[in-house]
């Protein structure tokens, strides 16, 4: 039992020093321009215009066409983030201090579990650009137009005063995040 503890202790200690390594700027600059040589610039940097919203989908699998429909889907998965995002998270913090006098130890554990869904309902989605990559993986850029974006943030804006009483301050703040949002639209941001 000591020498699989000792086994796994030495490897562990082996790949927390590689990781402490110090990295060389030339290397990483390296890798850097070898990533911008393998994805195409519109899927590093989406481009923007006042009519649509842009997004990028990157998917593998055994066979092509499985590689797009999960391309299709990340990238829609990125415009329906962008709309609407729910994030639940589950934090437990369990301190330990048991013993006596001098003999007493301390058992700190802490442990965070994050799940985020995302619900949008997406119209005019349309695939603008596809490339196949050299490991048969596949990248796709896809836009929809601005105006069902904006439908979509009204839709959800509608089901929430269904289930919302407003105030006056509610009301202020509606107020000011309707602004907000034309301010976002009308300076070509989203």
């Amino acid at each position: 039992m000591k020498k699989i503890l000792l086994a796994v202790l030495s490897i562990a200690m082996l790949f927390s020093l590689n990781s402490c390594r110090s990295f060389n700027e030339g290397e990483t600059v390296a890798k850097v321009e070898e990533v911008k040589s393998i994805y195409p610039d519109w899927f590093l940097t989406l481009p923007t215009d006042d009519t649509y919203v842009y997004c990028a989908g990157y998917g593998e699998a055994s066979n092509v066409q499985t590689a797009i429909k999960r391309a299709e889907s990340n990238a829609k998965t990125q415009l329906a983030e962008q709309i609407s995002t729910s994030v639940k998270e589950v934090v437990k913090n369990y301190i330990n201090d048991a013993g006596e006098g001098a003999d007493r130890q301390n058992i700190d554990a802490f442990e965070a579990f994050a799940i985020q869904t995302t619900q949008a309902n997406l119209v005019g989605v349309q695939r603008e650009k596809i490339k196949i990559l050299d490991n048969g993986a596949v990248v796709v850029l896809s836009k929809m137009p601005k105006t069902n974006l904006e439908q979509a943030f009204a839709s959800i804006s509608n089901e929430a005063k269904k289930e919302f009483v407003q105030n006056d301050a509610a009301m202020v703040a509606n107020d000011k995040m309707a602004e907000a949002f034309d301010n976002l639209l009308s300076n070509g941001i989203i």
